[in-house]
């Protein structure tokens, strides 16, 4: 899958471990690098979905348009769908990361 990033500042953390790491914490970074190599290597967002460590949600409210996956049990990674029918995650192959924030449950 391809990923873009909401900000200059997201794709620098997204690239350099040692940035992230600053930002969020050794683990947490681990943790987002692993959650971007299996995006990575999907071939759409259904292969995402079906990874049970990711607890992938459709987000409501003001984040309707959003959905998110677990980093760990406090923090998210939250995205949109960049192509494809929201209806069918086969066809999503292109998503855009707009934040990693604490898990709002």
């Amino acid at each position: 899958m391809d990923i873009s990033y909401k900000n200059l500042k997201m794709v620098k953390a997204a690239i350099n471990f040692k940035i992230l790491s600053s930002e969020y914490g050794s683990d947490m970074a681990t943790k987002v690098m692993k959650r971007l190599q299996e995006i990575d290597s999907a071939r759409n967002m259904l292969d995402i979905r079906a990874l049970p460590q990711c607890r992938f949600e459709k987000l409501i409210g003001n984040y309707a348009e959003h959905y998110s996956i677990a980093l760990n049990k406090k923090y998210r990674m939250i995205f949109i769908f960049e192509n494809g029918e929201k209806a069918d995650l086969r066809t999503v192959t292109k998503i855009k990361i707009v934040a990693l924030c604490k898990d709002y449950h």
